[in-house]
Protein backbone atom coordinates (compact mmCIF):
# COMPACT_ATOMS: atom_id res chain seq x y z
CA UNK A 1 0.00 0.00 0.00
CA UNK A 2 2.95 2.43 0.29
CA UNK A 3 4.59 1.72 -2.61
CA UNK A 4 0.83 2.61 -4.09
CA UNK A 5 0.84 5.72 -2.33
CA UNK A 6 4.00 6.33 -3.92
CA UNK A 7 3.12 6.05 -6.91
CA UNK A 8 0.05 8.41 -6.74
CA UNK A 9 2.06 10.93 -5.52
CA UNK A 10 4.78 10.60 -8.30
CA UNK A 11 1.88 10.70 -10.96
CA UNK A 12 0.68 13.79 -9.55
CA UNK A 13 4.15 15.55 -8.67
CA UNK A 14 4.89 15.04 -12.17
CA UNK A 15 1.51 17.17 -13.54
CA UNK A 16 1.78 19.68 -10.91
CA UNK A 17 5.32 20.02 -12.07
CA UNK A 18 4.45 20.79 -15.87
CA UNK A 19 1.94 23.21 -14.76
CA UNK A 20 4.48 25.16 -12.47
CA UNK A 21 7.07 25.34 -15.58
CA UNK A 22 4.06 26.85 -17.67
CA UNK A 23 2.80 29.17 -15.20
CA UNK A 24 6.36 30.69 -15.11
CA UNK A 25 7.06 31.10 -18.81
CA UNK A 26 3.77 32.38 -19.70
CA UNK A 27 4.34 34.94 -16.46
CA UNK A 28 7.42 36.14 -18.51
CA UNK A 29 5.82 36.38 -21.67
CA UNK A 30 3.82 38.82 -20.52
CA UNK A 31 6.60 40.54 -18.59
CA UNK A 32 7.92 40.78 -22.59
CA UNK A 33 5.05 42.25 -24.08
CA UNK A 34 4.91 44.67 -21.09
CA UNK A 35 8.54 45.92 -22.01
CA UNK A 36 7.72 45.85 -25.84
CA UNK A 37 5.30 48.14 -24.84
CA UNK A 38 7.32 50.61 -22.91
CA UNK A 39 9.77 50.51 -25.63
CA UNK A 40 7.50 51.88 -28.24
CA UNK A 41 6.19 54.56 -26.35
CA UNK A 42 9.75 55.58 -25.08
CA UNK A 43 10.70 55.38 -28.63
CA UNK A 44 8.15 57.62 -29.73
CA UNK A 45 8.95 60.07 -27.54
CA UNK A 46 12.46 60.46 -28.31
CA UNK A 47 11.66 61.08 -31.80
CA UNK A 48 8.99 63.51 -30.33
CA UNK A 49 11.66 65.68 -29.09
CA UNK A 50 13.58 65.82 -32.06
CA UNK A 51 10.88 66.85 -34.00
CA UNK A 52 9.76 69.31 -30.94
CA UNK A 53 13.58 70.75 -31.34
CA UNK A 54 13.64 70.83 -35.12
CA UNK A 55 10.31 72.39 -35.54
CA UNK A 56 11.34 75.35 -32.64
CA UNK A 57 14.68 75.73 -34.48
CA UNK A 58 12.29 76.23 -38.12
CA UNK A 59 9.84 78.09 -37.16
CA UNK A 60 12.48 80.81 -35.52
CA UNK A 61 14.52 80.66 -38.43
CA UNK A 62 11.07 81.70 -40.87
CA UNK A 63 10.08 84.56 -38.43
CA UNK A 64 11.24 88.32 -39.95
CA UNK A 65 14.43 88.93 -38.45
CA UNK A 66 12.84 92.64 -37.82
CA UNK A 67 10.11 91.28 -35.84
CA UNK A 68 11.91 90.84 -32.95
CA UNK A 69 13.01 94.47 -32.94
CA UNK A 70 9.70 95.40 -31.16
CA UNK A 71 9.24 92.36 -28.86
CA UNK A 72 11.48 94.46 -26.45
CA UNK A 73 9.30 97.92 -26.41
CA UNK A 74 6.75 98.19 -23.34
CA UNK A 75 2.85 97.40 -23.92
CA UNK A 76 1.99 100.97 -23.75
CA UNK A 77 4.33 101.13 -26.38
CA UNK A 78 3.29 99.07 -28.46
CA UNK A 79 -0.42 99.67 -27.73
CA UNK A 80 0.18 103.69 -28.98
CA UNK A 81 2.28 102.49 -32.08
CA UNK A 82 -0.78 100.28 -32.77
CA UNK A 83 -3.36 102.85 -32.61
CA UNK A 84 -1.21 104.56 -34.78
CA UNK A 85 -0.90 102.29 -37.50
CA UNK A 86 -4.41 101.19 -37.34
CA UNK A 87 -5.98 104.94 -37.34
CA UNK A 88 -3.41 107.52 -38.40
CA UNK A 89 -1.35 105.75 -41.60
CA UNK A 90 -4.07 102.77 -43.02
CA UNK A 91 -1.35 100.48 -41.38
CA UNK A 92 -3.62 97.36 -40.48
CA UNK A 93 -0.96 95.31 -40.94
CA UNK A 94 1.77 96.81 -39.27
CA UNK A 95 -1.04 97.35 -35.97
CA UNK A 96 -1.92 93.46 -35.90
CA UNK A 97 1.37 92.96 -35.29
CA UNK A 98 1.50 95.43 -32.29
CA UNK A 99 -1.43 94.15 -30.82
CA UNK A 100 -0.53 90.42 -30.84
CA UNK A 101 2.59 91.30 -29.41
CA UNK A 102 0.80 92.79 -26.67
CA UNK A 103 -1.93 89.86 -26.52
CA UNK A 104 1.03 86.91 -26.67
CA UNK A 105 2.28 88.53 -23.48
CA UNK A 106 -0.41 87.07 -21.11
CA UNK A 107 0.11 85.87 -18.05
CA UNK A 108 -2.10 84.64 -15.40
CA UNK A 109 0.30 86.11 -12.62
CA UNK A 110 0.57 89.02 -14.59
CA UNK A 111 -0.62 92.34 -12.28
CA UNK A 112 -4.41 93.83 -13.41
CA UNK A 113 -2.57 96.75 -15.33
CA UNK A 114 -1.02 94.28 -17.80
CA UNK A 115 -4.08 92.13 -18.24
CA UNK A 116 -5.67 95.69 -18.63
CA UNK A 117 -2.98 96.25 -21.72
CA UNK A 118 -3.78 92.89 -23.19
CA UNK A 119 -7.69 93.39 -22.97
CA UNK A 120 -6.80 96.73 -25.06
CA UNK A 121 -4.99 94.77 -27.30
CA UNK A 122 -7.57 92.02 -28.06
CA UNK A 123 -10.14 94.49 -28.19
CA UNK A 124 -7.37 96.30 -31.20
CA UNK A 125 -6.93 93.40 -32.67
CA UNK A 126 -10.71 92.93 -32.87
CA UNK A 127 -11.34 96.13 -34.63
CA UNK A 128 -8.13 95.31 -37.39
CA UNK A 129 -9.82 91.58 -37.88
CA UNK A 130 -13.12 92.92 -38.89
CA UNK A 131 -13.14 96.50 -40.06
CA UNK A 132 -10.11 96.13 -42.05
CA UNK A 133 -9.64 92.30 -42.70
CA UNK A 134 -13.43 91.66 -42.71
CA UNK A 135 -12.26 87.99 -40.89
CA UNK A 136 -15.60 88.09 -38.74
CA UNK A 137 -14.34 84.02 -37.16
CA UNK A 138 -10.90 86.13 -35.71
CA UNK A 139 -13.03 89.29 -35.05
CA UNK A 140 -15.05 87.08 -32.66
CA UNK A 141 -11.89 85.49 -31.02
CA UNK A 142 -9.95 88.17 -30.18
CA UNK A 143 -13.15 89.39 -28.53
CA UNK A 144 -14.16 86.63 -26.59
CA UNK A 145 -10.71 86.63 -25.36
CA UNK A 146 -11.06 90.57 -24.41
CA UNK A 147 -13.73 89.39 -22.51
CA UNK A 148 -13.13 86.79 -20.87
CA UNK A 149 -9.84 89.08 -19.27
CA UNK A 150 -12.27 91.70 -18.26
CA UNK A 151 -14.47 89.98 -15.47
CA UNK A 152 -13.59 92.28 -12.97
CA UNK A 153 -12.90 96.12 -15.30
CA UNK A 154 -16.43 97.55 -16.13
CA UNK A 155 -15.01 99.96 -18.31
CA UNK A 156 -13.15 97.58 -20.68
CA UNK A 157 -16.77 95.43 -20.29
CA UNK A 158 -18.99 97.96 -21.66
CA UNK A 159 -17.05 98.63 -24.93
CA UNK A 160 -16.61 95.04 -25.53
CA UNK A 161 -20.16 94.59 -25.29
CA UNK A 162 -20.32 97.85 -27.77
CA UNK A 163 -17.77 96.36 -30.42
CA UNK A 164 -19.98 92.77 -30.18
CA UNK A 165 -23.14 94.86 -30.72
CA UNK A 166 -21.59 96.15 -34.07
CA UNK A 167 -20.34 93.00 -35.31
CA UNK A 168 -23.61 91.33 -34.93
CA UNK A 169 -25.69 94.15 -36.52
CA UNK A 170 -23.17 94.84 -39.41
CA UNK A 171 -23.54 90.85 -39.92
CA UNK A 172 -27.36 90.97 -39.63
CA UNK A 173 -27.32 94.08 -41.89
CA UNK A 174 -25.38 92.34 -44.68
CA UNK A 175 -27.29 88.76 -44.51
CA UNK A 176 -30.68 90.53 -43.56
CA UNK A 177 -31.08 88.67 -40.26
CA UNK A 178 -33.34 90.06 -37.96
CA UNK A 179 -32.17 87.48 -34.75
CA UNK A 180 -28.58 88.05 -35.59
CA UNK A 181 -30.21 91.89 -35.86
CA UNK A 182 -32.09 91.72 -31.79
CA UNK A 183 -28.72 90.32 -30.93
CA UNK A 184 -26.77 93.24 -31.15
CA UNK A 185 -29.76 95.14 -29.92
CA UNK A 186 -29.26 93.18 -26.73
CA UNK A 187 -25.63 93.53 -26.51
CA UNK A 188 -26.06 97.39 -27.37
CA UNK A 189 -28.21 97.57 -24.30
CA UNK A 190 -26.07 95.69 -21.82
CA UNK A 191 -23.44 98.16 -22.99
CA UNK A 192 -25.53 100.90 -22.20
CA UNK A 193 -26.28 99.51 -18.76
CA UNK A 194 -22.91 98.53 -17.71
CA UNK A 195 -21.29 102.04 -19.15
CA UNK A 196 -23.69 104.31 -16.81
CA UNK A 197 -22.31 102.24 -13.76
CA UNK A 198 -18.63 102.40 -15.26
CA UNK A 199 -19.50 106.10 -15.84
CA UNK A 200 -17.23 105.78 -19.05
CA UNK A 201 -18.00 107.72 -22.11
CA UNK A 202 -20.00 104.45 -24.34
CA UNK A 203 -22.94 104.80 -23.01
CA UNK A 204 -23.45 107.57 -26.00
CA UNK A 205 -22.48 105.18 -28.63
CA UNK A 206 -24.24 102.48 -27.04
CA UNK A 207 -27.22 104.90 -27.62
CA UNK A 208 -27.61 106.00 -30.83
CA UNK A 209 -26.77 101.86 -32.11
CA UNK A 210 -30.20 101.18 -29.95
CA UNK A 211 -31.69 103.98 -31.52
CA UNK A 212 -30.47 102.79 -35.06
CA UNK A 213 -31.34 98.94 -34.41
CA UNK A 214 -34.43 99.55 -32.72
CA UNK A 215 -35.65 101.78 -35.94
CA UNK A 216 -34.69 99.02 -38.54
CA UNK A 217 -36.62 96.56 -36.31
CA UNK A 218 -39.71 99.12 -36.36
CA UNK A 219 -39.55 98.74 -32.35
CA UNK A 220 -38.53 102.31 -31.76
CA UNK A 221 -41.62 103.36 -28.96
CA UNK A 222 -40.17 100.31 -26.77
CA UNK A 223 -36.63 102.53 -26.32
CA UNK A 224 -38.48 105.53 -24.71
CA UNK A 225 -37.70 104.25 -21.18
CA UNK A 226 -34.30 104.11 -22.31
CA UNK A 227 -33.79 107.56 -24.07
CA UNK A 228 -35.40 109.17 -21.11
CA UNK A 229 -32.65 107.84 -19.05
CA UNK A 230 -30.70 108.91 -21.64
CA UNK A 231 -31.87 112.77 -21.40
CA UNK A 232 -31.23 112.86 -17.74
CA UNK A 233 -27.48 111.77 -19.13
CA UNK A 234 -26.99 114.43 -21.18
CA UNK A 235 -28.74 117.39 -18.86
CA UNK A 236 -25.60 116.38 -17.07
CA UNK A 237 -22.93 115.78 -19.30
CA UNK A 238 -23.36 116.97 -22.51
CA UNK A 239 -21.24 116.59 -25.48
CA UNK A 240 -21.42 116.29 -29.43
CA UNK A 241 -22.56 112.71 -29.64
CA UNK A 242 -25.03 112.80 -26.96
CA UNK A 243 -26.78 115.74 -28.95
CA UNK A 244 -26.25 113.54 -32.23
CA UNK A 245 -27.85 110.38 -30.48
CA UNK A 246 -30.62 112.19 -29.16
CA UNK A 247 -31.45 114.25 -32.51
CA UNK A 248 -31.32 110.42 -34.13
CA UNK A 249 -34.16 109.25 -32.01
CA UNK A 250 -36.36 112.38 -32.56
CA UNK A 251 -35.47 111.90 -36.60
CA UNK A 252 -35.85 108.21 -36.30
CA UNK A 253 -39.22 109.23 -34.16
CA UNK A 254 -40.55 111.37 -36.79
CA UNK A 255 -39.77 109.16 -40.11
CA UNK A 256 -41.70 106.30 -38.27
CA UNK A 257 -44.84 108.79 -37.98
CA UNK A 258 -44.32 110.02 -41.61
CA UNK A 259 -43.42 113.48 -40.55
CA UNK A 260 -40.56 113.33 -43.01
CA UNK A 261 -39.92 117.55 -43.00
CA UNK A 262 -39.17 117.14 -39.05
CA UNK A 263 -37.30 114.58 -39.48
CA UNK A 264 -35.36 115.89 -42.34
CA UNK A 265 -35.02 118.76 -40.03
CA UNK A 266 -33.02 116.45 -36.97
CA UNK A 267 -30.80 114.68 -39.76
CA UNK A 268 -29.76 118.41 -40.97
CA UNK A 269 -28.66 119.23 -37.61
CA UNK A 270 -26.58 116.51 -37.30
CA UNK A 271 -24.61 117.24 -40.20
CA UNK A 272 -24.26 120.20 -39.13
CA UNK A 273 -22.83 118.85 -35.57
CA UNK A 274 -19.98 116.81 -37.37
CA UNK A 275 -19.11 118.18 -40.47
CA UNK A 276 -16.38 120.03 -39.40
CA UNK A 277 -14.66 116.65 -37.28
CA UNK A 278 -12.66 114.73 -39.18
CA UNK A 279 -13.00 111.73 -36.50
CA UNK A 280 -16.49 112.20 -36.82
CA UNK A 281 -16.97 110.91 -40.63
CA UNK A 282 -18.83 107.93 -39.83
CA UNK A 283 -21.29 110.43 -38.06
CA UNK A 284 -21.54 112.35 -41.39
CA UNK A 285 -22.22 109.85 -43.54
CA UNK A 286 -24.64 108.25 -41.67
CA UNK A 287 -26.61 111.23 -40.84
CA UNK A 288 -26.11 112.03 -44.87
CA UNK A 289 -28.04 108.57 -45.31
CA UNK A 290 -30.96 109.52 -43.25
CA UNK A 291 -31.27 112.64 -45.01
CA UNK A 292 -31.27 110.33 -48.23
CA UNK A 293 -34.16 108.16 -46.75
CA UNK A 294 -36.48 111.31 -45.94
CA UNK A 295 -35.57 112.88 -49.93
CA UNK A 296 -36.12 109.67 -51.04
CA UNK A 297 -39.77 109.01 -48.99
CA UNK A 298 -40.75 112.68 -50.14
CA UNK A 299 -40.84 111.97 -53.56
CA UNK A 300 -37.50 113.62 -54.25
CA UNK A 301 -35.50 111.24 -56.12
CA UNK A 302 -32.44 113.56 -57.27
CA UNK A 303 -32.14 115.00 -54.18
CA UNK A 304 -31.82 111.41 -52.16
CA UNK A 305 -29.44 110.70 -55.17
CA UNK A 306 -27.09 113.58 -54.50
CA UNK A 307 -26.88 113.02 -51.00
CA UNK A 308 -26.07 109.34 -51.23
CA UNK A 309 -23.19 110.39 -53.93
CA UNK A 310 -21.97 112.68 -51.27
CA UNK A 311 -21.59 110.07 -48.73
CA UNK A 312 -20.24 107.56 -51.04
CA UNK A 313 -17.53 109.93 -52.07
CA UNK A 314 -16.53 110.08 -48.19
CA UNK A 315 -17.01 106.27 -47.64
CA UNK A 316 -14.76 105.96 -50.28
CA UNK A 317 -11.72 108.26 -49.97
CA UNK A 318 -12.14 107.58 -45.65
CA UNK A 319 -11.70 103.63 -46.73
CA UNK A 320 -14.94 102.84 -44.72
CA UNK A 321 -15.91 99.65 -46.80
CA UNK A 322 -18.63 98.98 -44.60
CA UNK A 323 -20.14 102.21 -45.00
CA UNK A 324 -19.57 101.89 -49.15
CA UNK A 325 -20.96 98.73 -49.33
CA UNK A 326 -23.82 99.95 -47.53
CA UNK A 327 -24.27 102.99 -49.98
CA UNK A 328 -23.99 100.63 -52.80
CA UNK A 329 -27.25 98.51 -51.40
CA UNK A 330 -29.21 102.42 -51.04
CA UNK A 331 -27.81 103.65 -54.80
CA UNK A 332 -28.84 99.96 -56.69
CA UNK A 333 -32.51 100.33 -54.46
CA UNK A 334 -33.07 104.31 -55.56
CA UNK A 335 -32.22 103.75 -59.33
CA UNK A 336 -34.74 100.90 -58.92
CA UNK A 337 -37.51 102.98 -57.78
CA UNK A 338 -36.80 105.45 -61.10
CA UNK A 339 -36.95 102.14 -63.17
CA UNK A 340 -33.33 103.09 -63.77
CA UNK A 341 -32.16 99.56 -64.82
CA UNK A 342 -28.60 100.65 -65.92
CA UNK A 343 -27.72 102.58 -63.00
CA UNK A 344 -29.59 100.05 -60.68
CA UNK A 345 -27.15 96.49 -62.26
CA UNK A 346 -24.25 99.25 -61.97
CA UNK A 347 -24.17 99.73 -58.46
CA UNK A 348 -25.55 96.23 -57.89
CA UNK A 349 -22.32 95.00 -59.21
CA UNK A 350 -20.55 97.58 -57.22
CA UNK A 351 -22.03 95.84 -54.50
CA UNK A 352 -21.53 92.34 -54.91
CA UNK A 353 -17.92 92.66 -56.21
CA UNK A 354 -16.84 94.73 -52.98
CA UNK A 355 -18.79 92.01 -50.35
CA UNK A 356 -17.00 89.50 -52.45
CA UNK A 357 -13.70 91.27 -52.18
CA UNK A 358 -14.71 91.57 -48.10
CA UNK A 359 -15.13 88.47 -47.95
CA UNK A 360 -11.85 87.09 -49.68
CA UNK A 361 -9.63 87.16 -46.79
CA UNK A 362 -6.78 85.19 -47.74
CA UNK A 363 -6.08 88.27 -50.77
CA UNK A 364 -6.47 90.59 -48.10
CA UNK A 365 -4.22 89.17 -46.11
CA UNK A 366 -1.86 88.43 -48.57
CA UNK A 367 -1.79 92.43 -49.49
CA UNK A 368 -1.19 93.08 -45.84
CA UNK A 369 1.80 91.02 -45.28
CA UNK A 370 3.84 92.93 -47.93
CA UNK A 371 3.08 96.21 -46.40
CA UNK A 372 3.75 94.35 -43.03
CA UNK A 373 6.98 93.51 -44.55
CA UNK A 374 7.80 96.77 -45.66
CA UNK A 375 6.80 98.41 -42.08
CA UNK A 376 8.80 96.16 -39.86
CA UNK A 377 12.01 96.37 -41.95
CA UNK A 378 12.68 99.82 -40.58
CA UNK A 379 12.94 98.93 -37.32
CA UNK A 380 16.38 99.83 -35.38
CA UNK A 381 19.04 97.35 -33.97
CA UNK A 382 17.82 94.37 -35.88
CA UNK A 383 21.11 92.84 -35.36
CA UNK A 384 20.71 92.71 -31.64
CA UNK A 385 18.07 90.83 -31.68
CA UNK A 386 18.46 88.32 -34.01
CA UNK A 387 21.75 87.44 -32.00
CA UNK A 388 19.36 87.15 -29.19
CA UNK A 389 17.36 84.53 -31.02
CA UNK A 390 20.02 82.37 -32.32
CA UNK A 391 21.30 82.01 -28.45
CA UNK A 392 17.72 81.08 -27.22
CA UNK A 393 17.63 78.35 -29.97
CA UNK A 394 20.58 77.13 -29.28
CA UNK A 395 19.58 76.65 -25.88
CA UNK A 396 16.23 75.34 -27.02
CA UNK A 397 18.23 72.63 -29.30
CA UNK A 398 20.64 72.03 -26.47
CA UNK A 399 18.07 70.52 -24.24
CA UNK A 400 16.02 68.92 -26.51
CA UNK A 401 19.66 66.88 -27.43
CA UNK A 402 20.42 66.60 -23.93
CA UNK A 403 16.47 65.21 -23.46
CA UNK A 404 17.52 62.77 -26.64
CA UNK A 405 20.32 61.62 -25.34
CA UNK A 406 19.45 60.62 -21.79
CA UNK A 407 16.07 58.73 -23.67
CA UNK A 408 18.80 56.77 -25.69
CA UNK A 409 20.83 55.85 -23.03
CA UNK A 410 17.65 54.51 -21.22
CA UNK A 411 16.38 52.86 -24.38
CA UNK A 412 20.00 50.94 -24.62
CA UNK A 413 19.81 50.06 -21.60
CA UNK A 414 16.43 48.63 -21.54
CA UNK A 415 17.05 46.86 -24.81
CA UNK A 416 20.02 44.60 -23.23
CA UNK A 417 17.81 43.90 -20.68
CA UNK A 418 14.84 42.79 -22.93
CA UNK A 419 17.71 40.80 -24.99
CA UNK A 420 18.30 38.82 -21.71
CA UNK A 421 14.91 38.15 -21.13
CA UNK A 422 14.38 36.98 -24.56
CA UNK A 423 16.74 34.56 -24.30
CA UNK A 424 15.32 33.28 -21.00
CA UNK A 425 11.66 33.15 -22.81
CA UNK A 426 13.35 30.85 -25.93
CA UNK A 427 14.83 28.19 -22.92
CA UNK A 428 11.74 27.85 -20.67
CA UNK A 429 9.73 27.48 -24.06
CA UNK A 430 12.51 24.94 -25.36
CA UNK A 431 12.20 23.27 -22.17
CA UNK A 432 8.07 23.32 -22.06
CA UNK A 433 7.82 21.72 -25.78
CA UNK A 434 10.15 19.18 -24.55
CA UNK A 435 8.31 18.64 -21.42
CA UNK A 436 5.22 17.81 -23.70
CA UNK A 437 7.24 15.26 -25.84
CA UNK A 438 8.55 13.48 -22.82
CA UNK A 439 5.29 13.46 -21.30
CA UNK A 440 3.52 9.79 -23.49
CA UNK A 441 6.60 8.63 -22.03
CA UNK A 442 5.96 9.76 -18.31
CA UNK A 443 2.06 8.74 -18.90
CA UNK A 444 3.21 4.65 -19.98
CA UNK A 445 6.02 4.86 -17.17
CA UNK A 446 2.59 5.60 -14.76
CA UNK A 447 0.74 2.89 -16.19
CA UNK A 448 2.96 0.50 -15.77
CA UNK A 449 3.32 1.63 -12.18
CA UNK A 450 0.15 1.39 -12.03
CA UNK A 451 -0.73 -2.31 -12.76
CA UNK A 452 1.80 -3.23 -10.47
CA UNK A 453 -0.05 -1.51 -7.75
CA UNK A 454 -3.03 -3.50 -8.75
CA UNK A 455 -1.34 -7.07 -8.96
CA UNK A 456 -0.41 -6.19 -5.37
CA UNK A 457 -3.85 -4.65 -4.03
CA UNK A 458 -5.40 -8.27 -5.44
CA UNK A 459 -3.33 -10.11 -3.25
CA UNK A 460 -4.89 -8.07 -0.12
CA UNK A 461 -7.87 -9.33 0.65
CA UNK A 462 -10.76 -6.67 0.03
CA UNK A 463 -14.38 -5.34 1.27
CA UNK A 464 -16.87 -7.32 -0.59
CA UNK A 465 -18.59 -3.18 -0.97
CA UNK A 466 -16.23 -1.02 -2.46
CA UNK A 467 -17.04 2.58 -2.66
CA UNK A 468 -20.61 1.91 -1.10
CA UNK A 469 -20.23 4.66 1.41
CA UNK A 470 -18.85 8.21 0.77
CA UNK A 471 -16.06 7.75 3.43
CA UNK A 472 -13.00 6.33 1.36
CA UNK A 473 -10.17 5.23 2.86
CA UNK A 474 -6.89 6.38 1.91
CA UNK A 475 -6.20 3.64 -0.33
CA UNK A 476 -9.61 3.88 -1.75
CA UNK A 477 -9.17 7.34 -2.68
CA UNK A 478 -5.39 7.13 -4.02
CA UNK A 479 -6.35 4.16 -6.62
CA UNK A 480 -9.43 5.87 -7.53
CA UNK A 481 -7.34 8.69 -8.17
CA UNK A 482 -5.03 6.67 -10.16
CA UNK A 483 -7.74 5.51 -12.26
CA UNK A 484 -9.55 8.60 -12.64
CA UNK A 485 -5.99 9.78 -13.79
CA UNK A 486 -5.04 7.24 -16.41
CA UNK A 487 -8.49 7.80 -18.24
CA UNK A 488 -8.07 11.30 -18.50
CA UNK A 489 -4.20 11.30 -19.67
CA UNK A 490 -5.25 8.15 -21.97
CA UNK A 491 -8.89 8.08 -23.07
CA UNK A 492 -9.51 10.64 -25.91
CA UNK A 493 -13.14 10.77 -25.23
CA UNK A 494 -12.69 13.32 -22.85
CA UNK A 495 -12.37 15.94 -25.81
CA UNK A 496 -15.94 15.47 -26.70
CA UNK A 497 -18.05 18.54 -25.70
CA UNK A 498 -20.46 15.73 -24.22
CA UNK A 499 -18.07 14.29 -21.80
CA UNK A 500 -20.00 14.33 -18.06
CA UNK A 501 -18.54 13.54 -14.63
CA UNK A 502 -21.29 10.28 -15.11
CA UNK A 503 -19.11 9.27 -17.59
CA UNK A 504 -15.77 9.95 -16.46
CA UNK A 505 -17.52 7.83 -12.89
CA UNK A 506 -18.50 4.98 -15.72
CA UNK A 507 -15.00 4.80 -17.63
CA UNK A 508 -13.54 4.46 -14.03
CA UNK A 509 -16.28 1.83 -12.16
CA UNK A 510 -17.29 4.10 -9.68
CA UNK A 511 -20.06 6.23 -8.76
CA UNK A 512 -20.26 9.89 -10.30
CA UNK A 513 -20.40 11.26 -6.76
CA UNK A 514 -17.28 9.18 -5.34
CA UNK A 515 -15.48 10.32 -8.53
CA UNK A 516 -16.29 14.34 -8.03
CA UNK A 517 -15.22 13.95 -3.92
CA UNK A 518 -11.85 12.36 -5.19
CA UNK A 519 -10.90 15.10 -7.77
CA UNK A 520 -11.94 17.90 -5.19
CA UNK A 521 -9.99 16.42 -2.38
CA UNK A 522 -7.12 15.00 -4.34
CA UNK A 523 -7.10 17.92 -6.83
CA UNK A 524 -7.94 20.82 -5.11
CA UNK A 525 -10.69 21.53 -8.22
CA UNK A 526 -13.80 20.62 -9.38
CA UNK A 527 -14.76 18.01 -11.95
CA UNK A 528 -14.89 20.83 -14.56
CA UNK A 529 -11.98 22.97 -14.01
CA UNK A 530 -9.98 19.53 -13.95
CA UNK A 531 -11.19 18.48 -17.52
CA UNK A 532 -10.53 21.93 -18.71
CA UNK A 533 -6.53 21.76 -17.48
CA UNK A 534 -6.61 18.67 -19.57
CA UNK A 535 -8.14 20.14 -22.65
CA UNK A 536 -6.19 23.08 -22.20
CA UNK A 537 -3.18 21.15 -22.29
CA UNK A 538 -4.04 19.51 -25.30
CA UNK A 539 -4.32 22.68 -27.08
CA UNK A 540 -1.13 23.68 -26.16
CA UNK A 541 0.40 20.71 -27.48
CA UNK A 542 -1.60 21.25 -30.70
CA UNK A 543 -0.23 25.03 -31.16
CA UNK A 544 3.01 23.64 -30.48
CA UNK A 545 3.20 21.27 -33.06
CA UNK A 546 2.98 23.95 -36.06
CA UNK A 547 3.71 20.91 -38.47
CA UNK A 548 1.16 18.93 -38.04
CA UNK A 549 -1.60 21.80 -37.07
CA UNK A 550 -0.12 24.54 -38.36
CA UNK A 551 -3.27 25.04 -40.39
CA UNK A 552 -5.77 24.86 -37.95
CA UNK A 553 -7.32 27.93 -36.39
CA UNK A 554 -7.97 28.89 -32.58
CA UNK A 555 -11.62 28.26 -32.74
CA UNK A 556 -11.09 25.02 -34.89
CA UNK A 557 -8.55 23.62 -32.15
CA UNK A 558 -10.98 24.94 -28.97
CA UNK A 559 -13.65 22.65 -30.18
CA UNK A 560 -11.36 19.81 -31.37
CA UNK A 561 -10.48 19.99 -27.58
CA UNK A 562 -14.12 19.96 -26.59
CA UNK A 563 -14.77 23.93 -25.88
CA UNK A 564 -18.14 24.63 -27.21
CA UNK A 565 -17.40 28.45 -27.55
CA UNK A 566 -14.74 30.61 -28.21
CA UNK A 567 -15.57 32.42 -25.46
CA UNK A 568 -15.08 29.73 -22.83
CA UNK A 569 -12.07 28.40 -24.69
CA UNK A 570 -10.18 31.60 -24.32
CA UNK A 571 -11.27 32.43 -20.70
CA UNK A 572 -10.05 28.60 -19.18
CA UNK A 573 -6.87 29.05 -21.93
CA UNK A 574 -6.03 32.35 -20.24
CA UNK A 575 -6.85 31.25 -16.19
CA UNK A 576 -4.42 28.02 -16.74
CA UNK A 577 -1.66 29.75 -18.78
CA UNK A 578 -1.65 33.77 -18.13
CA UNK A 579 -2.02 33.83 -21.83
CA UNK A 580 -4.95 34.24 -24.60
CA UNK A 581 -4.84 31.32 -26.85
CA UNK A 582 -3.84 33.86 -30.11
CA UNK A 583 -0.49 35.25 -27.97
CA UNK A 584 0.50 31.27 -27.32
CA UNK A 585 0.15 30.85 -30.97
CA UNK A 586 2.21 33.89 -31.94
CA UNK A 587 5.37 32.47 -29.81
CA UNK A 588 5.04 28.92 -31.14
CA UNK A 589 4.94 30.62 -34.84
CA UNK A 590 7.75 32.89 -33.69
CA UNK A 591 10.03 29.80 -32.00
CA UNK A 592 8.77 26.77 -34.04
Amino acid sequence: MADEKCGTMMLFCSEFCLISKKNALFCTFKAKKYMRRYRQVIRFAFFSLILLGMSICCKASLQPEYYYQWMSLSSEQLLKMGNQYCFNTQAPDSALACYTIVSNRYSKYMSKQQRRDCVRANIGKWYVYFFCFFDYAKSYESLSKAEELSTDMPEAISRIYLNFGAMYQTMAEQGKDQKTLRKALSYYKKCFAVSIKAKSEDFDMAFANIVSVSSDLGELSRIATIRNQYAQLEKQHSSVVRRYALLLYDGNSYLAKRQYAKAETCYRQQEMLVKDDPSRLRYLIFAKINCAKTRRLQGDMAGAGQLLHEALSLAVHSNMKDAELELYDHLAELYALQGDILGENRFRNNYLALKDTLLNYRQLMSVSEMRFVNSMKRVDEQMAQMELRRQRQLLILGVVIGAALLILCFLLVLWRKNKRLREQNKNLYTKTLATLRNEEKERKRCETLEQELSQIKESIPQRKEKYTYNNLSNDDKQILASRILRVMETCGEIYSPEFSLERLSELVGSRYKLVSQVINETCQMNFSTFLNEYRVKEACRQMSDREHYGNLTIEAISQGVGFKSRASFISAFKKFTGLTPSQFLKIADREG
